[in-house]
C-alpha cells in the first residue's frame, strides 16, 4: 500500500476538464504510449491504488494513480491521477521526495534501538549516496538536477499531451490551461 502525504510533495500540476467524466483510463493509456515512444531512460511505470492513510485504505477510499519512478533518483516519485469530479475529469501529477524504507523503518523504532542501529544506517546511507539512488535537493550536483528536471519535464509533457488529446475529443478549450507546474522545478 502506498501513501501520498502533503509534506512529501515538492512539485505539482493539475487541470479540471469539463464534460470528460470516465476518461481517466484514456489519459493513463496515452501517457504510457507517449513515454514509450520517447524511449525515456530510467523511467518505470506502474498503476497503483494510493490512499493518504491506512484508515482511508481500509474504508475503500483509495484512488488509482499511475506511479512513475526514475531508477537513478529512486526517492523522487511522480503520482499521476485522473479521477472523475462530477461530470468533469481532474488530471494531476505530484512529484514527491519520499524517505527510503530504512529511514521510514528507523523512525518508527524507539530511540535506544535507533541509537544501536545508527552505524549500520549510516553505512547504508553512504552506500546509497555513492550509487546516486538518493539525493536530497540540497545535495544535488548539476548532473542530478539535470536528470531530475529531464525526468519530470518528460513525464509532464507526455501527460499534458494526453490531457490535451482527451480535451479535444470532448470540446474543451485547452489553450487557456496553465501548463506550468507549481513547486521546486516550475516545469513549463
Amino acid at each position: 500500500m502506498a501513501k501520498l502525504k502533503e509534506e512529501e510533495i515538492i512539485d505539482r500540476w493539475s487541470v479540471l476538464i469539463g464534460e470528460a467524466k470516465g476518461r481517466g483510463k484514456e489519459v493513463f493509456r496515452l501517457t504510457k504510449e507517449n513515454l514509450e515512444l520517447l524511449k525515456a531512460p530510467k523511467i518505470k511505470l506502474v498503476e497503483k491504488e494510493i490512499s493518504p492513510t491506512l484508515l482511508r485504505k481500509l474504508k475503500g477510499q483509495g484512488r488509482m494513480f499511475l506511479v512513475v519512478k526514475n531508477t537513478y533518483l529512486e526517492d523522487y516519485l511522480m503520482y499521476i491521477g485522473a479521477s472523475d469530479y462530477g461530470e468533469q475529469l481532474f488530471v494531476s501529477w505530484y512529484l514527491t521526495l519520499e524517505a527510503g524504507w530504512l529511514r521510514k523503518f528507523l523512525s518508527k523504532l524507539p530511540w535506544p534501538i535507533q541509537f544501536i542501529l545508527f552505524p549500520y544506517a549510516l553505512l547504508y546511507s553512504v552506500y546509497r549516496m555513492f550509487k546516486r539512488k538518493t539525493v536530497r535537493p540540497g545535495e544535488m550536483d548539476i548532473f542530478d538536477l539535470e536528470e531530475l528536471t529531464a525526468y519530470v519535464t518528460t513525464v509532464h509533457h507526455t501527460l499534458v499531451a494526453a490531457t490535451k488529446s482527451v480535451s479535444e475529443t470532448v470540446g474543451f478549450d485547452f489553450t487557456k490551461v496553465d501548463t506550468k507546474s507549481k513547486g521546486f522545478l516550475n516545469i513549463s
